[in-house]
């Protein structure tokens, strides 16, 4: 029980922290098919379990191909009827649409 949840809070750690831009990760699932531990159990502290686990989890991350996903916002923009050509241009250098 020790191990798992030395494992869990290895986890916990990685998404929170994130591994390509140091911020949290979503819909992420490591599957832990083996592990061997040492039988001492002063080799098997946290101190020692987590950081190994934590390098293992983000090496199969990186392993993964992973990507970053942009964000996406929905704006709703007012202004006089002569700024509107402006308001486009500054949406199009910036990656934005307009959707009537």
């Amino acid at each position: 029980q020790d191990a798992k949840d030395n494992i869990i809070s290895a986890f916990m750690q990685v998404v929170s922290q994130g591994i390509l831009v140091n911020s949290p990760m979503r819909g992420v699932c490591f599957e832990l098919i083996d592990a061997k531990f040492h039988a001492d159990t002063v080799h098997r502290r946290p101190n020692s379990v987590v950081p190994a686990a934590m390098k293992a989890m983000r090496g199969a991350f990186l392993m993964a191909d992973p990507i970053l996903v942009e964000p996406m916002y929905q704006i709703d923009v007012r202004g006089a009827p002569g700024s509107l050509n402006a308001v486009y241009s500054i949406l199009g250098r910036r990656s934005g649409i307009v959707v009537d």
